[in-house]
């Protein structure tokens, strides 16, 4: 109905945005069907009405698919240009519910040698986020009618410290503002979130990090679990190095 279709070209921009699941699927479902069955015209309509249709970025898995494919490195580099495009408009945006897509494919255009610094900052804000579902990992069991449906949510947190790991080291001044988390981590009751800090300590730390945190880490050594203690002890070589 083309009442209806107009109606709806005005209220996808804000549906496809939808931090709920199922809105996001339907609305998009939507789209498809009417560009499906009105052609190029419903194309135009909502990428000029939708301009978040333009911005939507790739998942990790289909850029990985994306770089495969490229017959030559001017392909390449193409696709790398295009998508980090993306991914900077996604982070001057603020985007939190992407935001882990985001580093996870900065990583991957990392370790293929291209430039990712504009990613560090997003970095830390992964480490320090502390709302669900940001910072926490596991799974979430969501209820829906008579059924039960299990969800497993992205350790975010640990993509954020990978990506510390990766793309700064202890030369990095940027590296300073990460002390705070990884001194709450470190304290946390949780033992793999104690562990991924750990990690990340004996990976980055610098000379100033390593004299501010090494009472917590010497608490560490003597933890209940034989994880934590073995990543003290090892953190604890790289502060004694430094």
């Amino acid at each position: 109905v083309p009442e209806l279709t107009e109606t709806f070209y005005e209220a996808a921009s804000r549906l496809i945005r939808d931090r709920h699941h199922g809105v996001l699927v339907g609305a998009m479902q939507l789209i498809l069907d009417i560009c499906l069955t009105n052609g190029p015209s419903a194309i135009a309509e909502f990428r000029s009405k939708v301009p978040d249709l333009n911005l939507m970025s790739l998942r990790l898995r289909e850029l990985i698919r994306s770089v495969r494919s490229c017959k030559t490195a001017a392909e390449e580099r193409a696709v790398i240009a295009k998508e980090c495009a993306t991914i900077r408009t996604a982070f001057k945006e603020n985007d939190v519910q992407y935001r882990h897509r985001n580093v996870a494919k900065l990583l991957f255009i990392h370790m293929l040698g291209y430039p990712t610094h504009f990613g560090q900052m997003e970095c830390l804000k992964l480490i320090a986020a502390t709302t669900f579902p940001e910072k926490l990992p596991g799974s979430c069991l969501v209820r829906a009618g008579s059924l039960d449906y299990n969800f497993t949510l992205p350790n975010l947190q640990r993509i954020g410290y990978l990506g510390l790991m990766l793309m700064l080291d202890e030369r990095q001044e940027v590296l300073m503002l990460v002390t705070n988390s990884l001194k709450n981590d470190l304290c946390h009751k949780n033992q793999y979130i104690a562990g991924l800090a750990l990690c990340a300590l004996g990976n980055i730390a610098s000379a100033e990090m390593a004299r501010d945190l090494a009472p917590e880490v010497e608490k560490l050594m003597s933890n209940s679990h034989a994880y934590v203690r073995k990543k003290a002890a090892l953190c604890t070589i790289r502060i004694m190095k430094k």
